[in-house]
C-alpha cells in the first residue's frame, strides 16, 4: 500500500529563490521534475535560463499569493517539494477544489516522500530533507543563510470526522463508541471462530448450560471427525470449559459438576455417599462434557468475534488502531466499527449471517447520519439480492451522483484481498491530494501519473472529513 510520509518547517525565504534551490538540488543528483521540463523548453525555444526565475502562478483565481514547488523521481520513490508563500493558505479537498483560505504568515516548506516500500522510509525522508536544506542554505547570499533555521514537525491526515460523531452521538446519548482494543487471548478465539463449524458447534453449546460429550456426539450422524477438531480448537482457546459430570450408575441422577477431575480424589468428595445406590462417589460414573466459557459468551455474544478479527486485519493492512472505533452498547442497530483513515470515515456492517434487505436500510440511514465516505459489510455468509437492490434504489435516487454503494464482501476469505484494494485506493487518493496543487500548476495530470507508477486506480473522487492544507 502506498505510503505519504510529510514534513513541515517555516521558512525565511521567498519562492523567488526558489529556482537557484533546485538548480542545485539538480546537480546534486535530485532532479526536479517540473523544473527540468522548464528547462528544456526555454532551450527548445533557445531564450535564456534566466526566465526561470519568474515565478510560476498557480491557476486559482481565489488565490492572492503564488505557490511554487517541483517533484522527484528517485529510485522507486517519488518525493515532493511546496513552498507557499506569505498571505492566504490554500485548503483543498481530494479534488483540489479550494475550501478556504487561511492566514498564513510566514512561507511554508512542505517536503513529502511517497512510496509503496515502507522500510526506512523515515531515512529516505531524511535524506531528501537534508539534501533541500543545503541546496537553500547554499543557493542564498550569505545574509540571507545565516537567518534560516528548519523546525520540521510531521504532518499527519487528520480526521475530525470521528471527534465529531463521538461529541454529538456521546451528547445525545445514542451511541457508545470506545477505541479499538485487541487483546491477545481474544484476538486467538476470534481467529477460531473463523471457522464455520466452531461457530455453529458454539451455538449450540450456548443453548444448554451443560451438555455431556456422548449427549452431543450422539446427536452427531455425519463429520464427527470436523466436529471433533471443531471441539479441540474451541477449547484452545477457551471458548468452552470442559467439565466433569458424576452420575448414579445405578439411577443416572446427576450428583455433582466438578471442573478438575482430581477433586474426586480428595477425601471431601470421594467419601460423600450418592442418596439412590447407597455408594461413595468415587465409584459412580464420571462423564465428560462442556459448557461455555466466560470468554466464549463474550466473543459469541452480537458477533464480537467478529468485530476483533476485522480490526486485527485493518491494523495488519495499515490502518493505525488509534483510528479505528468499536461500538460496544447492547444495542443490534447501530454501527459495528468506525474508522477514520487519511482523511475518510468508513463505517462497517458485521453479520455472522446473511445481509438481508431489512439491514439495508438502516445502514443506508447510518451512511448519511455519520457522513461516511464508504459503507462496507462484511458477512459469513452472503448479501441477499434484495438487500442489493435497495442500495441500487438509493443511488439512483441519490442527490450526490458520486456517491458509491457499499463495498460487498461476501465471506471472510475474501475480506484481506479486498480491503487491501479499497486501502490501496484510499492512500493512493491521499497522496494525490497532497500533490494536487502542483499538478494544477504545472498542468500535468500527477494523479494518473501515481497510478501508473506505483499501480493502482483512484475509482471515485471522495469528498474528504478532513482539509488538505498546504
Amino acid at each position: 500500500m502506498i505510503e505519504t510520509q510529510t514534513r513541515t518547517s517555516p521558512i525565511k525565504t521567498d519562492a523567488v529563490d526558489l529556482p537557484n534551490a533546485l538548480l542545485k538540488l539538480s546537480r546534486e543528483g535530485w532532479k526536479p521534475a517540473l523544473f527540468e521540463s522548464q528547462r528544456n523548453f526555454l532551450t527548445l525555444a533557445g531564450v535564456s535560463d534566466q526566465l526561470l526565475t519568474i515565478p510560476i502562478y498557480s491557476n486559482y483565481r481565489r488565490l492572492p499569493t503564488f505557490l511554487n514547488g517541483d517533484i522527484f523521481f528517485k529510485d522507486s520513490d517519488l518525493y515532493y517539494l511546496v513552498l507557499i508563500g506569505p498571505g492566504n493558505r490554500p485548503v483543498l479537498d481530494r479534488s483540489g477544489r479550494i475550501v478556504r483560505l487561511e492566514e498564513n504568515n510566514s512561507p511554508i516548506l512542505e517536503l513529502g516522500v511517497i512510496s509503496n516500500s515502507s522500510p526506512n522510509l523515515d531515512d529516505r525522508l531524511l535524506g531528501f530533507i537534508n539534501a533541500v536544506e543545503d541546496s537553500i542554505k547554499s543557493s542564498l547570499d550569505g545574509r540571507k543563510a545565516r537567518h534560516i533555521n528548519f523546525e520540521w514537525r510531521e504532518l499527519k491526515p487528520r480526521n475530525p470526522g470521528l471527534e465529531r460523531i463521538m461529541q454529538s452521538e456521546g451528547d445525545q446519548g445514542e451511541l457508545t463508541l470506545n477505541g479499538a482494543c485487541v487483546i491477545e487471548e481474544e484476538l486467538q478465539a476470534a481467529k477460531a471462530l473463523t471457522s464455520k463449524t466452531a461457530r455453529e458447534t458454539l451455538i449450540e453449546l450456548s443453548q444448554a448450560v451443560f451438555v455431556r460429550e456422548r449427549d452431543f456426539f450422539g446427536r452427531k450422524t455425519k463429520n464427527q471427525d470436523e466436529v471433533r477438531a471443531a471441539i479441540e480448537a474451541l477449547r484452545s482457546a477457551n471458548l468452552i470449559n470442559v467439565e466433569h459430570l458424576l452420575e448414579c450408575k445405578r439411577s443416572g441422577a446427576p450428583l455433582t459438576r466438578i471442573k478438575d477431575i482430581n477433586e474426586l480424589k480428595s477425601a471431601e468428595v470421594s467419601e460423600l455417599v450418592c442418596g439412590s445406590c447407597g455408594k461413595t462417589f468415587e465409584h459412580e460414573l464420571i462423564s465428560e462434557g462442556y459448557s461455555l466459557s466466560d470468554l466464549g459468551r463474550k466473543m459469541s455474544r452480537q458477533s464480537y468475534w467478529m468485530t476483533v478479527w476485522v480490526t486485527e486485519l485493518l491494523v495488519r493492512l495499515g490502518v493505525p488502531q488509534e483510528s479505528i472505533l468499536w461500538n460496544v452498547s447492547e444495542a443490534g442497530d447501530e454501527v459495528d466499527i468506525l474508522v477514520g483513515f487519511l482523511g475518510q470515515i468508513w463505517i462497517f456492517e458485521l453479520k455472522d449471517r446473511e445481509f438481508g434487505s431489512g439491514d439495508a436500510y438502516p445502514l443506508n440511514y447510518r451512511q448519511v447520519r455519520y457522513r461516511a465516505n464508504k459503507a462496507i459489510i462484511i458477512t459469513t455468509d452472503r448479501i441477499a439480492r434484495d438487500a442489493k437492490k435497495v442500495f441500487e434504489e438509493v443511488l439512483r435516487d441519490a442527490r450526490r451522483p458520486e456517491r458509491s454503494g457499499p463495498v460487498y464482501i461476501e465471506g471472510l476469505e475474501a475480506a484481506e484481498g479486498i480491503l487491501r484494494e479499497e486501502l490501496s485506493e484510499a492512500a493512493l487518493g491521499y497522496a494525490s491530494q497532497r500533490i494536487s496543487m502542483l499538478g494544477e500548476m504545472s498542468g500535468y495530470d500527477l494523479a494518473t501519473v501515481l497510478a501508473s507508477r506505483f499501480g493502482g486506480q483512484i475509482k471515485n473522487i471522495v469528498e474528504l472529513d478532513s482539509d488538505i492544507s498546504f
